[in-house]
Formats: structure tokens, C-alpha cells, sequence
């Protein structure tokens, strides 16, 4: 089995709004300072959710955070 060598220095830019950086073994995050579009690792990868758990969960860019308990929805907070 063949392993990835790591490259011998990170790289990082910058161009319009958009943030590149490359990682050890050739990973890439890229970030849209301006949060227009997800950030995304190898542009194969965005989460949709910011936050997802059994109590707090909320969708990228939608401004709104549901907290519940036991099942039972408290209701949904427009942070927008």
C-alpha cells in the first residue's frame, strides 16, 4: 500500500473573497470569506448543518437555531 508524502510546505491564498489553504497530504479547505457559499474540504466535502445534536441544531446560513429537549420541540430562533 502506497502512503501519501506530505507536502514540504503549506500553502495558503487568497483570491477575491475566496480562501485556499492546503494542508498536510495535499487536503484543501477552501472558505468564502464573504459566506456566500459552505466551506468545503477537497470541494467534495460541505457540512449543511452548523450545529446538529439532540438538543441545538441549525443549518448553514439559514439563521435559524431550534433548540429541543426529550423529543419535544421548544421552538426556533431566527439569529438572521
Amino acid at each position: 500500500m502506497h502512503k501519501k508524502q506530505p507536502p514540504q510546505t503549506e500553502m495558503i491564498s487568497l483570491d477575491e473573497a475566496i480562501l485556499k489553504y492546503t494542508m498536510i497530504y495535499d487536503n484543501r479547505l477552501i472558505f468564502d470569506t464573504s459566506f456566500e457559499k459552505m466551506p468545503s474540504i477537497n470541494r467534495d466535502y460541505a457540512p449543511q448543518k452548523v450545529f446538529e445534536s439532540p438538543f441545538l441544531n441549525a443549518d448553514y446560513n439559514s439563521g435559524v437555531v431550534t433548540i429541543s429537549k426529550r423529543m419535544r420541540e421548544e421552538g426556533g430562533w431566527d439569529v438572521s
